[in-house]
Formats: structure tokens, sequence, C-alpha cells
């Protein structure tokens, strides 16, 4: 009976949990707008142009996965430099970032599949004459683009993540 007791959590744990998610959106907003004013310092590009870009190159719901899953990371790293967890839940927070960093890499892969089986479904599916052959090649580059765009993303950024879980858990000693 006292071994149950001793693993369950205390009441007030979901707040440290929720705190840590909050610290973690705030470090990834952080990040955001010093990127923004870099971006706009160096290059001139205003947030908002950046922002209709990347919606419209690479979509929302990607946009939405990949920062959703950096959050899953970020939480995680800041789970495993926690000094109340014991060493075995550390290492199921290892875990989790580490599959929340590949799953960036396997999201990026899939957009990049689904906008080529897109494009080419469109080609397909299309009657191509003389008349229509601009709408259809802008409409498959426009296709192809968000295709290869997810991958220019997605893989690098995935690979960021793992480096963030792997040095996190290494300065912890897994």
């Amino acid at each position: 009976m006292t071994s149950v007791s001793k693993q369950m959590r205390p009441t007030g744990m979901w707040r440290v949990d929720f705190g840590l998610g909050l610290r973690a959106s705030a470090v990834l907003g952080g990040l955001v707008v010093i990127g923004l004013a870099l971006t706009l310092l160096l290059f001139g590009v205003a947030p908002k142009d950046l922002f209709a870009t990347a919606k419209d190159t690479l979509g929302v719901l990607f946009i939405a996965l990949a920062v959703g899953l950096m959050l899953t990371v970020m939480t995680a790293a800041a789970k495993i430099l926690d000094t109340q967890l014991d060493r075995q839940s550390k290492s199921v927070w290892l875990y989790i970032g580490f599959h929340a960093a590949n799953g960036i890499a396997t999201v990026a892969l899939t957009f990049t599949l689904f906008g080529i089986s897109a494009g080419v479904g469109e080609l397909a599916a299309g009657d191509l004459n003389i008349d229509n052959i601009n709408t259809v090649i802008a409409t498959l580059t426009d296709q192809f683009s968000m295709a290869f765009m997810t991958s220019v993303v997605g893989l690098p950024l995935s690979a960021l993540m793992r480096v963030v879980v792997g040095v996190t858990g290494k300065r912890q000693g897994f």
C-alpha cells in the first residue's frame, strides 16, 4: 500500500506540468520574435508578409503540427531538467522528446509525399490541352513548392530538436 501511494502524483503536479508547458511556449514565442526581428533587420521583410508566405507555402496544418511537436520537445527538455523528477521519469521524458522530434521529420516527409501525389493526381485528372497548360503548370508548381518546402523546413527543424533533447539528456547523465 505504501509503494502505491509513493508512486501516485501529488494533486498539484498538474500545475507544474502546465507551468512547464507555458514556459516552453514562452521560449518558443521569444525565439519567433527574435527570428522575426532579425529577418526584418537583415532582409527588410515584414512579419506579416513572412507569415503570409509561410502559410501559403507550407500550409496551416503543417505549421500547426510542427509547432505542436516543437512545444512537446521543449516541454520534454524542461521536464528532463526538472530537479524534482526522478531518473526514471526523466528517462520517459527523454523518449517523449526524441519521438516528438522525429515526429517533425515524419510530418515533413508525409507532407512532401502528399504534395507530390496531389500534384501528380491533379495532372492525371486534368485534361491537358494548349488552352489550359499554363494553369496546370501553375497548379503543379504550387503543389510541388509545398511538397518540397515542408521537407526543407521540417527536416532541419527535426534535427535541431533532436539536438536539444540529446544535449539536455546528456547533461543529465543519460
